[in-house]
């Protein structure tokens, strides 16, 4: 199936160029993935939310998933360790900045661009 990938955040607003989705579900396995070109932004601010997951995670902290990016293009900053994560029980996925020796940060919306390019995937189990 298609489902509308976007990103939400607390304050300001963007524009996509196209926010592309697919899934397959097979039992409780789901599969998306997912391409958003970022093309107009006003003050964004605020953690990125990856939201509208066509289906809700299994609740539990063996439902707990993450977001593989294959390509990620144009932010303000370079982060070598961008990574995100489906929750137990949630349709969104947030999206993080990590050590692995330390806690993450999340991934603020005021590092997006008029040029920004997301490409990728997530695999997640619902109940």
């Amino acid at each position: 199936g298609t489902w509308t990938p976007t990103f939400t955040f607390s304050s300001g607003s963007i524009g996509y160029g196209w926010n592309l989705g697919e899934y397959t579900k097979i039992g409780n396995q789901v599969s998306v993935t997912f391409a958003i070109n970022v093309n107009s932004i006003s003050s964004p601010s605020g953690a990125i939310i990856l939201s509208g997951l066509p289906f809700a995670a299994g609740t539990g902290e063996q439902y707990v998933s993450s977001v593989t990016f294959g390509l990620v293009r144009s932010l303000t900053t370079d982060y070598k360790t961008l990574r995100g994560y489906v929750g137990s029980a949630q349709t969104i996925a947030r999206l993080t900045i990590n050590a692995t020796n330390a806690g993450y940060s999340v991934l603020d919306a005021s590092t997006l661009t008029a040029s920004t390019f997301f490409y990728g995937s997530v695999v997640y189990r619902t109940s």
